[in-house]
Formats: C-alpha cells, sequence, structure tokens
C-alpha cells in the first residue's frame, strides 16, 4: 500500500526538527502512549473471545493491566485530563464539539514536560483539544504533529492529515496513515528519547475497515454490523501491532500505554445494504454478545460501562506482566509517566497520583482515595447533536447562567473504595460494585449516601472556582508561517438569536441576528479574511463583520449558493469557497469580532455559518 509521502520527505519532516540535540539523561526511557477511540472494555480478545486482537492481547500478557481503570465519558474530555492530569471541567472542557472542546491554553501539557526535559515530542491522530492558534498539539508541546481530520478514512472521503499546519491528503486507509507516520517518528535517528501520542479515530464511528478484516466476522455468523465494529477494532489492532514491531525495532527502553478515551459507543452509522443504522443500536441480543461483562450503560453514560477502559503498561525494565484490581482513573497518567521516566512533574494541581509504585511492584495497593466522575453539564443545557428543529437558543455559559451549573442540576459520580455514588437531579444512587460490579441493586445507606454526597458537593464547588470552566474559549489570531489563522463561529462568546450545532451556526433567519467572538491578535498586520459557510440556494442576506469597537467593519452579501465546507480549513480545502471580506488591518490585543446579519430577503439569509479565516499578508 502506498504511504504518505516518500521515505525521504518523511525523514525530512521530522528530522528537520533538531532532534540531535545532547542530552545527560540518555537513560531515560522513550514513551508511546496509544489511544484508542470509543473502544469499550469488552471489545478487546482477552475479555471477549468473539473479536480478535491478538497483538493487544499479547501487550496485555507483557503489561500491567488494570482491571478498574477509569476513564471520562467522553472522547475530549478524556483527552483533556490524560494532557493535564486534571478534572477535564476545570481545564475549559466542557463536552465535545460546539466550541467546549478547547483545552484552556494556559494549562501545562504532559507534552511541554517532557519536552522540556529533553524529549523528541510527536503526536499523530485525532486532537479534539481545540483547532485554533495556541489550540493546536504544535502549540502544546508537541515538537511535530499529524492531526487527522476528524473520522474521514478514506481518501475519497477527503481524509488528509495537518502537519504543523500543512495540509496533506491522505491517499490511504486513515489508520494505515497514522500508523505510518508514527512509524516514520520512531524510526529516526536521534540521541534524544522520544515522547510519542497515538490517537487512533478507531473505532469510532463510521464502522470503516478493509472488508478482508470485516469477512471473518460475517463467515462466524455474526450480524453485518457488528461485524463491521469487530472488522475496524480488529484492523486497528493489525496496526498497533505494527507500531509495537517498530518500537521493539528501534528500542528496547520504552514504556508502552494503552487504553480507550470513554466507553463503547452503541451505533456506528456503518449502514450495510439493508441493515439500518440504528438498528444495532436497539438490538438488546447484539448488546449482550458485545458486552459480556454486562456492566450497565455506554458512551456518554455515568454508570460503569460508560467511564470502563482497559489500561496495559508495558515497561520491561521496571514494571512487572501483572493484574492489578486496584480502582485508578486517566487523571493519574502524567504523573505516573513522569515519575517512570524520572521528570519533576510534582504538581499540587493534579486531581491524578502517580502509580509508579503499584506498577513496579514496590506496594500492592494504594491509599483509599475518591475519585471523580460526571457529565459536563445539564441534561436541559446545550446538545450539539439534537435536531436542529429544537435547537433555537443561546448557549449558556457559567457567567451567562449560574445556577444553570448548579449541583442539583448536574450528573456526577465518585468514587471510594468499591463504593460508587451517582447523584442526578432525580435523586441519588449507591452501590457496592465488589458484589455488584453491574450496578443493579442501588443500597440503601444513608449516612454512606451523606457523606459521598457531601464529597461530591465540596469536589464540584472546587471546579467551578475554575476562571475556565464552562466557559467560552478566547480565540487567537497568530496566523503565523503560513498557517492561516481561524475563528470558529461554533465556538462563540456570545450569541443572540443564531442557534448553534456541533460544526455550525445557523437559523440566521432576522435581522440583528449576531455571534460575538472575543478574540486576541498576537501581532499587528494586514490580514486577507474570508467567511465560510453554506448556503444551498442563492440568496440576499447581508452580514456586517465588525472587528473591534472602533475598528473597521466589512459588509458580506450573500448573493450566490456557497459550497458546504464542515471541515477545517487547515486540512486543505479552499476557503476561497467562502465570501472573501477583503484585507483588514488589526492591531495586537485583544478585541471583538462581531457578525450581525443586517440584511435579509427570503426566509434565511444561509444555511449555517462556520469560521472566518485570516491570512497574514505581509
Amino acid at each position: 500500500m502506498k504511504t504518505l509521502l516518500t521515505a525521504a520527505v518523511i525523514c525530512l519532516t521530522w528530522t528537520g526538527l533538531a532532534l540531535g540535540q545532547e542530552t545527560d539523561e540518555q537513560s531515560r526511557p522513550n514513551v508511546l502512549i496509544i489511544l484508542a477511540d470509543d473502544l469499550g472494555s469488552d471489545d478487546v480478545g482477552i475479555n471477549n473471545p468473539l473479536v480478535s486482537t491478538p497483538h493487544l492481547d499479547a501487550l496485555a500478557r507483557e503489561s500491567a493491566r488494570l482491571t478498574q481503570f477509569g476513564v471520562m465519558i467522553k472522547c475530549a474530555p478524556t483527552r483533556a485530563a490524560l494532557l493535564t492530569g486534571k478534572s477535564f471541567q476545570r481545564v475549559g472542557v466542557w463536552g465535545v464539539h460546539g466550541g467546549r472542546d478547547f483545552l484552556g491554553p494556559d494549562e501545562l501539557t504532559i507534552a511541554e514536560v517532557f519536552q522540556d526535559a529533553g524529549y523528541d515530542t510527536g503526536m499523530v491522530g485525532k486532537w479534539h483539544s481545540g483547532l485554533g492558534d495556541r489550540y493546536y498539539p504544535w502549540d502544546r508541546g508537541f515538537d511535530i504533529a499529524h492531526i487527522a481530520n476528524l473520522y474521514r478514512y478514506l481518501p475519497e472521503e477527503r481524509a488528509a492529515f495537518s502537519v504543523n499546519g500543512e495540509a496533506t491528503p491522505m491517499d490511504d486507509w486513515a489508520q494505515n496513515q497514522i500508523t505510518e507516520a508514527a512509524i516514520d517518528f520512531i524510526r529516526v535517528p536521534r540521541d534524544n528519547p522520544y515522547f510519542m501520542y497515538v490517537a487512533f479515530m478507531a473505532p469510532h464511528s463510521p464502522w470503516r475497515s478493509p472488508e478482508e478484516y470485516q469477512q471473518p466476522y460475517r463467515d462466524a455468523g455474526l450480524d453485518d454490523n457488528l461485524a463491521a465494529f469487530y472488522g475496524m477494532v480488529t484492523f486497528m489492532d493489525h496496526q498497533i501491532g505494527r507500531l509495537l514491531e517498530a518500537v521493539d525495532e528501534n528500542a528496547d527502553d520504552t514504556i508502552v500505554l494503552f487504553l480507550s478515551d470513554n466507553g463503547p459507543a452503541p451505533s456506528g452509522g456503518a449502514r450495510p445494504p439493508g441493515v439500518r443504522g440504528k438498528d444495532y443500536a436497539t438490538r438488546q441480543e447484539l448488546w449482550r454478545t458485545r458486552n459480556p461483562n454486562g456492566l450497565r450503560g455506554g458512551k456518554g453514560v455515568i454508570f460503569e460501562n460508560g467511564t470502563r477502559s482497559v489500561l496495559f503498561v508495558r515497561y520491561p525494565d521496571a514494571v512487572p506482566a501483572a493484574v492489578h484490581d486496584e480502582p485508578a482513573v486517566v487523571m493519574d497518567l502524567f504523573p505516573t509517566l513522569a515519575e517512570l521516566a524520572g521528570l519533576d512533574a510534582e504538581d499540587p494541581a493534579f486531581d491524578g497520583v502517580s502509580l509508579a509504585e503499584l506498577l513496579t511492584g514496590q506496594t500492592e495497593s494504594l491509599p483509599e482515595r475518591d475519585l471523580f466522575f460526571g457529565e459536563a453539564e445539564p441534561k436541559d443545557s446545550f446538545d450539539p447533536w439534537r435536531p436542529r428543529t429544537v435547537q433555537r437558543f443561546e448557549m449558556l455559559t457559567k457567567t451567562d447562567s449560574p445556577d444553570r451549573f448548579a449541583f442539583d442540576r448536574m450528573t456526577l459520580s465518585m468514587r471510594r473504595g468499591s463504593h460508587k455514588f451517582i447523584h442526578r437531579p432525580d435523586g441519588p444512587m449507591l452501590f457496592d460494585l465488589s458484589t455488584d460490579p453491574r450496578e443493579r441493586r442501588p443500597m440503601d445507606d444513608p449516612e454512606l449516601t451523606a457523606a459521598l454526597e457531601e464529597a461530591l458537593r465540596t469536589w464540584w464547588s472546587g471546579v467551578l472556582e475554575s476562571p475556565v470552566a464552562f466557559e467560552r474559549p478566547t480565540q487567537f489570531i497568530d496566523a503565523a508561517d503560513g498557517v492561516p489563522g481561524i475563528v470558529q463561529l461554533r465556538a462563540a462568546t456570545r450569541a443572540n438569536g443564531v442557534a448553534f450545532s456541533a460544526l455550525d451556526t445557523f437559523e440566521w433567519d432576522q435581522v440583528g441576528d449576531k455571534l460575538e467572538m472575543d478574540v486576541t491578535v498576537g501581532s499587528a498586520g494586514t490580514f486577507r479574511v474570508t467567511l465560510i459557510g453554506e448556503a444551498k440556494a442563492a440568496t440576499n442576506g447581508t452580514f456586517r463583520i465588525t472587528f473591534g469597537a472602533d475598528g473597521p467593519s466589512v459588509d458580506a452579501v450573500v448573493d450566490q449558493p456557497l459550497r458546504q465546507i464542515y471541515e477545517h480549513p487547515i486540512f486543505g480545502f479552499d476557503a476561497k469557497q467562502g465570501i472573501a471580506l477583503g484585507e483588514v488591518e488589526l492591531p495586537a490585543g485583544e478585541m471583538t469580532i462581531t457578525v450581525e446579519l443586517i440584511g435579509l430577503d427570503r426566509a434565511t439569509a444561509v444555511d449555517s455559518l462556520n469560521h472566518l479565516v485570516f491570512e497574514r499578508t505581509e
């Protein structure tokens, strides 16, 4: 199969980063984090013989394996916790998409700590921690990053990387390309150790893989949807085998971690001919087949199957293969890796603790502690995946409506030892996971319920004290090194009359509808500005874009159809398909950019607006 680039070009891509700097820490181990997307704890062969994952099974046998390891209920929250060692709500993330997945720009990441210690740092795959200047992985401690365009698995689906801001189309399956890029990084000759973060998009929907990975499951009599899902898992396992082979060929001192970002998603939209896309989700016998552990819930749900992940830690020089039943959580991984690598990363703000003594066999148990989980926001607040017909309202933040995030309105949970307490607006639930791992028999213990509720309430009060918790992100316009600056309208600071979805803004249907984005311009300059959106039919709407209270304004008339573009412009799609606003001179510093509908001759001006794109002209 083809590779993304020729070997020579890839070598230049990686080695152009001054990787050969001398360091006094030659004995420090390499680090490889492998993260799957929507992989349930029963979606690997060691826990379910129906699925073939020989490479992950071998990794599990060679690793310290934690059976009570917890992650967050969705992808962006888990990634924020992994990168910072902190609860996701405290670092600016409060959901997925819709402007709620921007990791606070002042947060210290694990990549920055390893980079500062002399490591060569790389990232490949799904980022989902903010797309915009100062939020990209190359702004957060990674020397080089290949961000994959989300859930585009084939070239004909416009699969692409952005390599430090340079658009690079894929010419093969995305899982192959992610693996190739990671292997090329690992094989670069270097004097320093490396820190590598490989974030597969698999097995997130849509369930895609080469047919040869699906057919064995059909031959075994499995449903087409389940075969599509398991085929995707087995395809990822094949890639992980290739990746581990490269690791073992190039170094004998590497810490390897494998985990997932949340529990299993019930449907993947594979939609084979004659099979309804949601059919798999509603057929309980198939769900039981996929989840033989019988744990309650799934992705996006606070019960154990929504937050349980496998965790394999392989480090032959220090971590013996073993099975540990101690409760642990994704926030523990930052301090754990730092200690195993001999780095000074003690931070009283961590919400996790180092597991190094447990993993290395210095102790058989951890001190009892409280582990906290939670949904990102109240159920009646913004849900970017709701049908558009019921989605017309402003996305309220903590500043807009402090009461919206009051404890009594939230669904939160905590674990203390074997006891798990769930707080819900419709009543609390208490379980003893040692005797009821499937959470089917709530306990009646008022004293313990009150104690755990008080601990959870205290923790939540601390979360709300964070200045970035449940707030809209500040966006930045640097537009440096030829990478366009992007202001995402769906991450608007304030809105009037405009509805949000995961990827755009819509219902621009009344004069006066507007969005305001608080931005910071890194340095003064002249910028070519383009407004990106979609209009399926010719319209005659007029928008006014104002740059700061005393700054210039530009009127944009939508009088022709606009191409549908949901993808981020750094992945190489033509920003000129939008509305050219001309050149604008902007001073350095903070300003508010306003997009307002000032004229309308039809029922709606556009179907959606997505981004403002800024390109420096000097």
